[in-house]
């Protein structure tokens, strides 16, 4: 799909490559936090200084990355529920369904070796059989990887889009900002331990995470309205329902202090708007500044962003798991930045191998499925994109 608005050359320009290179940006944030933090355990790397770790900690921005990839699950993800209700219901669940599970489940052996058999943790049926539902900690059994968590609150999402299609309010505004409104009361309740509140922090803020799915609805709505009414590409920041939705989720942010202690309440506190940001930034970044190196570098990790986030622990886990057994070894004593350099390039060698054989052919099967189970519907859609 492409952005009707012209560019210097005359080319259409692609605005979901802004998102593709929002998406890059936030995966090289979360390898960056999550390998430095893990190497600055060890005392040798520690004594060079943490200042690559402290930035990327304190500055909120890994977390921040993560609510931009929520922030375009919203934005992106809903628009496709349109149509018929059954038949738009059932390709929803196929394609999500085979976006979503196929790879991750080539990961999980991958992370129980990396993220278990290394460090002698117990292996049993019951984790790997949660961990395959994608819903682990629902089913009282811990995630094989950190990061598996958030897939749960993306699985969760895309109950909640489909449920509000069902009952008709996903494309009504005021309906959405209702919802929003509401996560963010749940939060708030939640915070201040009027209702019950799970240990769990990832539970904890859920609702913040729905609110900010729908927050990138919102935004998508506001876009597409702006386009139909032939608005500059930037002036839909400024529809109404945006901007209360975008207050909805701002106001909140300071009672995630409470979530937190000490430093990292901070970071904690300052991610969600500062992820925030970054979206509205890579949407509405001018066309001409793209036409380089490092947005077209973006723009690719941006598109194996998925197998990025899965894979990049099982690449610098067994680096640290033999740096801590030969703390002599040089290896073992290098300054944190030749980890976090190590496991950004690693990951994104593995993340294009997977993307290729694992990610990208389950995805384009569940089109052809779509396609094949639904003909109708495909025609009816056409023909809609003709009239306009």
């Amino acid at each position: 799909m492409t952005h009707p608005l012209p560019t210097p050359d005359g080319r259409p320009q692609t605005w979901f490559e802004g998102l593709d290179a929002l998406r890059g940006l936030a995966a090289i944030f979360v390898i960056w936090l999550h390998s430095s933090e893990m190497f600055v355990k060890i005392p040798a790397v520690a004594a060079h200084g943490t200042v690559l770790y402290d930035v990327i900690n304190l500055a909120g921005l890994g977390r921040a990355g993560l609510i931009g990839f929520f922030a375009v699950s919203g934005f992106v993800i809903c628009a496709t529920l349109r149509g018929p209700l059954g038949t738009t219901l059932a390709s929803f669940a196929i394609k999500r369904f085979f976006r979503l599970y196929p790879v991750f489940w080539v990961s999980i052996p991958f992370g129980l070796w990396a993220a278990w058999y290394l460090f002698d943790k117990p292996i049993s049926w019951q984790l790997i059989a949660a961990n395959i539902t994608i819903l682990p900690m629902l089913l009282g059994q811990p995630v094989i990887m950190g990061q598996y968590w958030s897939l749960e609150t993306e699985a969760l999402f895309y109950v909640l889009a489909a449920a509000m299609f069902a009952v008709g309010i996903l494309w009504k505004g005021r309906w959405v900002l209702a919802v929003i409104a509401l996560f963010q009361l749940v939060l708030a309740l939640g915070v201040f331990h009027l209702i019950p509140y799970p240990e769990y922090k990832p539970w904890q803020i859920t609702p913040y995470h729905m609110g900010i799915v729908l927050w990138g609805w919102v935004a998508r709505m506001a876009h597409d309205r702006n386009q139909a009414a032939g608005g500059a590409y930037w002036s839909w920041i400024k529809d109404r329902e945006f901007l209360v939705a975008s207050a909805l989720m701002l106001g909140p942010a300071l009672a995630r202090l409470a979530l937190w202690e000490s430093q990292t309440s901070i970071s904690a506190a300052i991610a969600g708007p500062l992820g925030m940001a970054m979206f509205v930034g890579f949407l509405v970044f001018p066309y001409r500044y793209t036409r380089n190196a490092v947005w077209r570098f973006l723009v690719w990790v941006g598109t194996v962003s998925y197998s990025t986030y899965l894979f990049h622990p099982v690449v610098f886990y067994p680096l640290y798991w033999w740096a801590r057994q030969h703390p002599e070894s040089w290896v073992a004593q290098l300054h944190v930045s030749a980890y976090v350099l190590f496991a950004v390039a690693g990951t994104l060698v593995v993340a294009g191998l997977s993307f290729r054989w694992f990610e990208d052919p389950p995805n384009q099967y569940a089109h052809r499925l779509v396609k094949r189970l639904f003909p109708a519907s495909r025609t009816s859609a056409k023909a809609k994109a003709a009239a306009g």
